[in-house]
């Protein structure tokens, strides 16, 4: 393995400790910005809740398509990535949580020497990292504030996990926040908070002609879809509604069903789950989209959420309707906003009808790539650049000016 690859000049080292499998799964945001920061700096990607014993003992034994053993591995010249091993798969509950952290940390601990790194930054992706702050002594430590996190639990494991982000945001030495909410929710406990909002890999939404994916070849249009998982987010009643609207047409939803899986959704005829595809094959499903949907329901969670499939609709120029999340009001004018299922309903009328005026929905299209195009994963890269850069001159001048006070 090369680990002599020097990273651009000036350009700190980076540990950063992903929420989710850098190479496996959904691609996020996670995945997003560690491509980025190793567009300039090295990156240590540690996939540390993704491989229990379990799954490596399972995968050793009775799979064939294993592409990468337990252990560090080169994904690219300034990219590696650390597969833990840990006893306990997804670990959600405290103390299990804290096994795997306490597993996970001799690993990280022998990779980071291995790869030369010093003076790295410690970059967490969820509070469930918090506690590796303590054991890791990085020059720099940053939380990449991406949701409400609180909001995805209930009750006492609730009251742990607003624990351990309040924790997290008084201890990091700066926060990148993904919304607006976010970012003010930030500022009451750290007064160094950037807002980096999330993005999109236009090229990968290029607008050539595709062939619509085989499951949606023979089902009645319109298509309505939904790309995501089906979480506590998600408004079950309100989809229902709409199958109910377009019983002559056809609802998709690709991606995974949470813990609350919807069985009576699945009883209806005109509602397909088809599960998680490859993050490849994304464009094709959007292309065969006549209307994309984001039925969220309105919460702690989803007002502070600033939804990458907004921008992935955008890069493929489709019409998205959604219930008005607030990082959605500057692009009303090309997105179809609702306050309630009624008016979420007529918004889905409204998109579709946009293909009655080929001239308008070419403007439209042409907009939404616009949208794509400025809020790319690249340029939010280079926000990120300027943020590292700025904060590594600050230490600069923090260095120099105490050697001159020392001279004097």
């Amino acid at each position: 393995m090369n680990t002599g690859v020097s990273s651009a000049s000036g350009a700190p080292d980076i540990v950063y400790l992903g929420a989710e499998h850098l190479e496996k799964g959904v691609f996020s945001r996670s995945q997003a910005i560690a491509w980025q920061l190793a567009r300039w700096s090295r990156v240590l990607y540690a996939n540390v809740d993704f491989c229990s014993v379990f799954h490596y003992s399972f995968d050793r034994l009775f799979r064939r398509d294993i592409e990468h053993a337990v252990g560090l591995h080169a994904v690219d010249q300034n990219l590696w990535a650390l597969d833990c091993l840990t006893p306990v798969p997804y670990a959600l509950m405290r103390k299990f949580n804290r096994l795997n952290l306490w597993a996970a940390t001799p690993q990280l601990r022998r990779a980071i020497p291995r790869l030369k790194f010093k003076d790295y930054v410690l970059w967490l992706g969820s509070p469930l990292m918090t506690p590796m702050v303590d054991h890791f002594p990085a020059s720099t430590v940053c939380y990449d504030y991406m949701d409400d996190f609180p909001g995805f639990f209930q009750g006492r494991a609730r009251r742990i996990a607003s624990e351990l982000e309040k924790r997290l945001l008084e201890r990091c030495d700066f926060v990148i926040a993904t919304s607006e909410a976010l970012s003010q929710k930030a500022r009451r406990l750290n007064p160094n908070v950037h807002l980096v909002r999330n993005g999109v890999a236009p090229g990968h939404y290029d607008g050539k002609p595709l062939l619509d994916p085989p499951e949606l070849r023979s089902l009645p249009r319109p298509v309505l879809g939904y790309i995501g998982s089906v979480g506590p987010w998600f408004d079950l009643n309100l989809f229902a509604e709409l199958a109910g609207r377009y019983a002559h047409g056809s609802l998709v939803v690709v991606g995974g069903l949470s813990q609350i899986a919807a069985p009576e959704l699945s009883k209806l005829p005109n509602v397909h789950f088809l599960g998680w595809k490859p993050h490849r094959e994304l464009p094709q499903y959007l292309g065969a989209f006549d209307v994309c949907l984001i039925p969220f329901l309105i919460n702690d969670l989803t007002f502070a959420v600033n939804p990458i499939k907004f921008y992935e609709h955008c890069a493929a120029g489709k019409p998205t309707v959604s219930m008005r999340l607030p990082e959605l009001e500057p692009y009303r004018d090309i997105c179809y906003l609702a306050d309630s299922p009624e008016e979420f309903i007529s918004a889905a009328d409204r998109a579709l009808r946009e293909s009655d005026q080929p001239e308008r929905a070419a403007e439209l299209g042409r907009r939404r790539r616009r949208v794509a195009e400025e809020n790319s994963w690249e340029a939010r890269g280079r926000q990120l650049q300027a943020i590292l850069s700025s904060r590594n001159d600050s230490a600069d001048a923090r260095l120099h000016a105490g050697t001159a006070l020392a001279l004097d």
